[in-house]
């Protein structure tokens, strides 16, 4: 991933090749409750085709913030950081990350137990 300063300075973060697990299938559930590092990483490992994310489009948080308290118990908060996928670009709410597949998990579905995200990444899981 990388993230971005407000004078455009652009710190990259990136993975070493390698590890244990490179031949493990990976599916990713994602939500509009999935927000800043479930983002960047569901959003890393689907650019890079390591995973397949499966559920709704993201928060789009995007932002990291520096909160400074004030004396009447307020506060301020300040953007500091914007973050961006490994293509460059911008995490946020008009660009959340979009599931490969998506479906939705309903009340009802919630209600009566069941759920349809877990279900479809089994099924993909199983055809990997």
């Amino acid at each position: 991933s990388m993230q971005q300063d407000g004078k455009g300075k652009v710190d990259k973060y990136e993975s070493e090749d390698g590890g244990k697990l490179l031949n493990i299938d990976v599916v990713v559930l994602v939500d509009t409750g999935s927000a800043s590092a479930s983002e960047i990483l569901a959003g890393a490992l689907q650019e890079t085709e390591r995973a397949i994310v499966i559920g709704e489009n993201t928060y789009g948080k995007g932002t990291a913030q520096n909160v400074i308290d004030l004396f009447n118990g307020s506060s301020l908060h300040i953007t500091v950081y914007k973050w961006l996928l490994p293509s460059g670009e911008w995490l946020n709410k008009e660009n959340p990350i979009v599931p490969d597949i998506v479906v939705e998990l309903t009340n009802a579905d919630f209600i009566q137990g069941e759920d349809p995200q877990l279900e479809e990444a089994i099924k993909q899981l199983n055809k990997m």
